[in-house]
C-alpha cells in the first residue's frame, strides 16, 4: 500500500503541475523558485492552495482514486482522501462512512496555531480512519529528542501510551515478540505461542520468568544457571534477609516447600500433596544449617524453635555437626566433626604424631608385673587406660586409644619375651641337672 501511495502521489503531482502550467497565478521560471497559486514563491516549490493527487489508474490506483494535502488557516497540514472522492471537498472533520476503505488521513500540527490539539512546542500527528480520530497518534518534541506514540507529552525518548500500549518486535516472519504494559503488570510475551516470558506485577514488584503469576520477588518456572565468563571468579548467588523477626535467626534461606510467614512468625509448609521440605538456612554467627522432613500428608506451620529438630547438619567456622546443632559429648569443644548417631564407613584413616614404638626404646621403663597386678587390683583397669566412668563422660579418642592399645600390646610382647628368656634358662638348667644325674649312675 505504501509503494502504491507514493507512486500515485508522484504521478498525480506531475499531472497536476502540468495542467497548471498556463495559469496566470503560477510561475515557472527557467531558474529560481517555482510558484503554484502564487507569483512570488518563497521557496524552491511554493504552493498556495490545496494539492490533489490522482492515481490515474497506475499501480493499483483507480482513475477516481485521489489523495489531497491541505494547509488550513491554523497552519495545520492535512493529508488524506477527499470526502466522497469529490475533488476540492476535503473535510478532515469527517472521517468518512463506516466501512469506507478510502476514509482516513492525518493532521500534522507543528505547534501553536490555536488548534486544541496543539502543544506549546513539538509536532503532533493526528490520525483518523473509519473508527474516528486518534488525537495523539504521534508526537515529536521540538528538540527531536522525545517521540510519543499515543502520548502528547512523552516522558522519555520513546513513550507508548494507550489501551493497547504494546511494542511489537518482528525479526523474521513467525518470530515475533511483544513488550507491553497492562493495568497490573509489565510483560514480555512470545507472540508466536502466546507465552509470557517475563512478568513484573505493579502491586508488589514481583517478577516472574516463565510465569505470569509470580509468588515471590523472583519466581522462576524452570531451571536456573549462574555462571560468569571471567576466569578469575565463579558465578554467585547472594542472599540477605531483612531486619524482621526472621532475622533474629536467619540471614537468608534457600528452601523447597518451606516459607517464612512474617505475619505469624512461623514457617509454613503449604503443599498438601508434597508436605515434605528441605532447606539451607544462613544463620547468625556465620552458621549454615541444613533441614529436612518427610511428608506429613497435609499443610502445617512450625515455629522456629521446633524447626531445629529437623536440622540434619550444621556448618560453622570451626566444625561440622551432623544430626545435631551442637558438639556431641559435652567436654569436646574443639572438634571439626561431631555426629549424633552411628557412622558407617569402609575405611577410616587416623594420623598421629606419636606412636607407641617408644616401648621398645632401651630407656623405656617396663612396669613390673607385680605392680601391674597391684594397680589392677586397686582400680579395675590397666594402667594408662581410661576407666569406664571416664569413657562414659568423655568418650574414647580413637587415635589415642589405638596408641594406648598398641602400647599395651608391645608391653605384653616384652613381658612374653622376658618370660620366654626365663623359661629357656630354666630349660637349660634342667638339661644340665639331667646330665649330672646320668653321670652318677
Amino acid at each position: 500500500m505504501k509503494t502504491k501511495l507514493l507512486y500515485g502521489i508522484a504521478v498525480g503531482a506531475a499531472m497536476s503541475v502540468a495542467g497548471l502550467a498556463t495559469a496566470q497565478n503560477n510561475t515557472f521560471p527557467a531558474n529560481g523558485n517555482v510558484g503554484i497559486g502564487t507569483l512570488n514563491p518563497n521557496a524552491e516549490l511554493d504552493i498556495n492552495g490545496n494539492v490533489l493527487v490522482g492515481g490515474l489508474g497506475q499501480q493499483g490506483f483507480g482513475a477516481n482514486d485521489y489523495f489531497e494535502v491541505v494547509v488550513d488557516g491554523n497552519g495545520l497540514l492535512h493529508a488524506g482522501p477527499p470526502t466522497d472522492l469529490i475533488p476540492g471537498e476535503f473535510n478532515p472533520g469527517n472521517p468518512g462512512n463506516p466501512g469506507d476503505d478510502n476514509g482516513g488521513g492525518i493532521i500534522i500540527n507543528p505547534g501553536g496555531g490555536g488548534d486544541p490539539l496543539a502543544k506549546p512546542c513539538g509536532y503532533n500527528v493526528t490520525a483518523w480512519d473509519d473508527r474516528g480520530p486518534n488525537p495523539n497518534a504521534i508526537f515529536l518534541s521540538c528538540g527531536f529528542d522525545r517521540l510519543g506514540i499515543g502520548a502528547d507529552d512523552p516522558l522519555s525518548a520513546f513513550h507508548v501510551k494507550g489501551t493497547d500500549g504494546r511494542i511489537t518486535i518482528e525479526e523474521n516472519p513467525g518470530d515475533i515478540w511483544e513488550i507491553h504494559g497492562t493495568s497490573n503488570a509489565f510483560a514480555v510475551k512470545d507472540a508466536d505461542d502466546g507465552t509470557y516470558r517475563m512478568w513484573i506485577k505493579n502491586s508488589n514488584g514481583y517478577m516472574g520468568l516463565g510465569t505470569n503469576a509470580p509468588a515471590e520477588r523472583l519466581h522462576v518456572e524452570g531451571n536456573v544457571r549462574i555462571r560468569t565468563n571471567s576466569f578469575t571468579q565463579n558465578g554467585r548467588l547472594f542472599t540477605q534477609g531483612p531486619s524482621t523477626s526472621l532475622n533474629q535467626w536467619t540471614r537468608g534461606v534457600v528452601s523447597n516447600n518451606l516459607k517464612w510467614n512474617e505475619s505469624t512468625n512461623m514457617w509454613d509448609v503449604n503443599t498438601s500433596n508434597f508436605s515434605d521440605f528441605s532447606a539451607m538456612r544462613f544463620e547468625n554467627g556465620g552458621v549454615i544449617g541444613f533441614y529436612t522432613r518427610l511428608s506429613t500428608g497435609s499443610p502445617y506451620s512450625i515455629s522456629n524453635n521446633n524447626l531445629t529438630q529437623y536440622r540434619i547438619m550444621t556448618l560453622r567456622q570451626d566444625n561440622v555437626t551432623i544430626g545435631t546443632d551442637r558438639i556431641v559429648g559435652g567436654a569436646h569443644t574443639d572438634y571439626r566433626l561431631s555426629v549424633d548417631g552411628k557412622v558407617v564407613a569402609q575405611e577410616i584413616v587416623v594420623t598421629l604424631d606419636n606412636w607407641a614404638d617408644y616401648v621398645f626404646a632401651d630407656d623405656y621403663q617396663l612396669q613390673p608385673l607385680t605392680e601391674v597386678a597391684a594397680f589392677i587390683e586397686a582400680n579395675n583397669h590397666l594402667p594408662a587406660i581410661p576407666s569406664e566412668a571416664e569413657v562414659a563422660e568423655n568418650g574414647v579418642e580413637m587415635g589415642e586409644m589405638f596408641k594406648l592399645q598398641m602400647q599395651k600390646i608391645e608391653e605384653l610382647t616384652l613381658y612374653i619375651i622376658e618370660q620366654n628368656k626365663a623359661i629357656e634358662q630354666i630349660k637349660a638348667e634342667n638339661e644340665a641337672i639331667k646330665a649330672m644325674l646320668n653321670q652318677q649312675k
